[in-house]
């Protein structure tokens, strides 16, 4: 018997072969992003759907389908300046 991969999602510890995965990665000048959702198949499941996210019941607005894990792992390529810091002298 093979051993199965259990995550945390909304509804508990669930084994992934009865989830949907979808990952992607999003990289340009500024981050990279690495990101992972894994979707409850509603009756019936549609595994070719792109699955649009309605917040904040976590359905899919195209099939029945449900988010019950996301996540993600980003990395900023360069840092933000929000302000610059000036020196001043009071006499």
């Amino acid at each position: 018997m093979a051993p199965y991969e259990v995550i945390e999602t909304t509804k508990g510890s669930m084994d992934v072969s009865l989830l949907v995965k979808r990952a992607g990665t999003v990289d340009n000048d500024v981050e990279l992003t690495h990101w992972v959702e894994y979707w409850l198949p509603g009756a019936p499941a549609h595994p070719e759907c792109a699955h649009r996210l309605e917040m904040p019941s976590r359905m899919c607005v195209l099939c029945p389908a449900e988010l019950v894990h996301r996540s993600a792992d980003v990395t900023l390529k360069q840092a933000t300046v929000f302000a610059e810091g000036t020196a001043h002298s009071f006499a």
